[in-house]
């Protein structure tokens, strides 16, 4: 396989989704391959709450192009009036994505009056030390986590 095949391979589409139901994504209202936070944050804030069948959410999915949509990896990072951080450690696919680290500290950010569980700062410094000299030295390798 050549090198281009490769590359193509793993080329990502970051997209956020959002769901009415943020534990069952297929009861309810489900709208995917949103490309701005601002579409996300409108869309979920006109769930009306007469008819939710569950917490809603917004989350993250990943997109690796050439490969199946089963093979994508998604988490929910809003749920109801929490921003979950916390979560993040378990799912590096998403912390190691620059633009999904991105795309969740504008959420933060337009999103003030929601209840934060957690920090970005850990993958927001992986990500710099990565920029500068293309190594990993992120302070949670060394309590043996993931950046």
């Amino acid at each position: 396989m050549s090198i281009t095949k490769l590359q193509d391979l793993n080329d990502k589409e970051i997209t956020l989704t959002v769901a009415e139901c943020g534990e069952f994504h297929e009861l309810g209202e489900f709208h995917e391959g949103i490309e701005s936070v601002d579409e996300a944050i409108s869309i979920f804030k006109k769930i009306p709450p007469a008819r939710m069948n569950g917490i809603p959410s917004i989350g993250i999915n990943i997109h690796t192009k050439n490969t199946e949509s089963y093979e994508d990896v998604e988490i929910d990072i809003v749920t109801g009036k929490v921003i979950d951080l916390e979560m993040l450690e378990y799912v590096p696919d998403i912390t190691n994505e620059e633009k999904a680290v991105q795309l969740i500290a504008e959420l933060m950010e337009k999103l003030p009056e929601f209840k934060v569980r957690g920090s970005l700062a850990l993958w927001k410094n992986c990500q710099l030390d990565t920029a500068v000299d293309n190594s990993l030295t992120c302070p949670s390798l060394e309590n043996g986590g993931v950046c």
